[in-house]
């Protein structure tokens, strides 16, 4: 065989050496993550360190921000995207990923994946052990693992069992618990989640008041658990608290004391300091609370109650007047008019508990008194025994009105309701001065 030139023997060489160069320049650049053995020590965690299972699943807020790292503790393994791409920093990395720091050979690195959660998302990852193919370079040549976390987007009802509200307790037979309303209030997770470090408060209230009621801890059930922020909660995810309204007392009845206003308190349900529900609770004086409730007798029982007055009545809606009391039982009815607002009601009670303190006799002699005046309104003469009955009657709604005009504190009447209880002590003074 004859013998090549020098220049080719050159040439030949260089082939072979740029062939050589062109299979070591392929594996190098491949770095595609679809072969590879079980990591050795690679790891996805979340934001705050914690390492995280394959196949993990969080519920996160609308907007919240979402971080998973791929942690490569000694550069013996490489971590991937979806694509297959290792996390180095010279790639563009799909779903965002970014090198946080750098990754350094030989050194603890990682690979850090953010995005903001405004939809269900499925979030994988391919952690792969880089090996050693005994030359002191990586291969490659073994299975993947695959990490997968969903993340799901959480919803939360926020309910109130019982809206509106009463200021104080309810009547229990004959008695008045006299303390806050209290109505239970049911946060509903979705999907059902327990353990969740849900907070609550209350937002806002109006009209605003310096005591917005408050919110307390549920009292446990066997079946419920509390989460760190001491809210209850059970085995289907549903949270549970209670909430007390603001209290009135016997110190409040003016009409436009903000207590016995009509107030919507908003209570807010957070999760990492977002809200996720909120709702409106409304929050009548017990008073208003009964009349919206049709309990009329009740409500009666309450002011009676509540202004010291000892009197009892009951509610008749076809009556028209303020109330009035039978001449020879000495029963008291409460008419359309006085169930105006507490402090009428609280007023004509008053009015109303003179005339049962009469004799049956006077109550008697009020009522013909009152039928001979009516009677008589077109100017005919009275007879002596008329004009005796019409000044009981006169003297009997004097003391009544007289009493009323003499709590006008204690009642906290209106302007327009103090005006008609003088009209009436004037008309009756003028017409017990007709018969006189």
């Amino acid at each position: 065989m004859p013998k090549l030139k020098s220049s080719y023997r050159m040439i030949f060489a260089l082939l072979a050496m740029l062939a050589a160069s062109t299979v070591v320049l392929f594996a190098i650049g491949m770095n595609e993550c679809d072969t590879g053995d079980a990591p050795e020590d690679g790891h996805v965690e979340n934001g705050n360190g914690a390492t995280l299972p394959g196949g993990f699943t969080t519920n996160v807020v609308a907007g919240a921000s979402v971080t998973f790292k791929c942690v490569d503790a000694s550069d013996k393994d490489r971590c991937c995207d979806n694509a297959g791409n290792e996390s180095k920093p010279s790639d563009t990395m799909q779903y965002n990923w970014s090198s946080s720091p750098a990754l350094t050979p030989g050194t603890s690195s990682s690979a850090t994946y953010s995005f903001t959660a405004t939809t269900n998302a499925t979030v994988t990852l391919k952690i792969q052990d880089k090996g050693n193919n005994g030359a002191g370079t990586r291969d490659y040549a073994q299975p993947k693992t695959v990490w997968t976390a969903k993340v799901n987007l959480l919803g939360a009802k926020l309910t109130a069992v019982k809206s509106p509200l009463a200021n104080v307790g309810d009547r229990v037979g004959l008695a008045l618990i006299i303390g806050r309303s209290i109505t239970d209030l049911r946060l509903e997770t979705n999907p059902q989640t327990t353990g969740l470090p849900f907070t609550f408060r209350i937002a806002s209230a109006t009209p605003d008041t310096p005591d917005k009621g408050m919110l307390i801890v549920y009292r446990p059930q066997a079946t419920m658990t509390q989460t760190q922020t001491g809210v209850d909660v059970d085995n289907n995810g549903t949270y549970f608290l209670r909430y007390k309204t603001k209290l009135e007392t016997s110190n409040n009845k003016a009409s436009s004391d903000p207590i016995l206003q009509e107030q919507t308190v908003k209570i807010e349900a957070l999760l990492n300091n977002i809200v996720m529900s909120n709702i409106d609770v409304s929050v009548l004086s017990h008073f208003h609370y009964l009349k919206l409730r049709s309990e009329f007798d009740d409500a009666i029982f309450y002011i009676s109650f509540k202004y010291s007055l000892n009197i009892s009545a009951s509610y008749n809606g076809g009556l028209q007047d303020y109330g009035k009391t039978h001449n020879i039982t000495g029963s008291t009815q409460i008419g359309v008019p006085g169930m105006g607002d507490e402090n009428t009601l609280a007023s004509t009670l008053l009015h109303e508990g003179i005339h049962q303190q009469q004799s049956i006799a006077f109550r008697i002699q009020i009522t013909e008194g009152e039928k001979a005046f009516l009677n008589h309104l077109s100017g005919t003469p009275y007879t002596e025994y008329e004009r005796f009955l019409i000044s009981r009657y006169a003297l009997g709604e004097l003391d009544a009105y007289i009493a009323e005009e003499n709590s006008f504190e204690r009642t906290a009447l209106s302007q327009v309701q103090r005006d008609y209880v003088e009209n009436q002590i004037s008309l009756f003074n003028n017409i017990l001065n007709l018969v006189e």
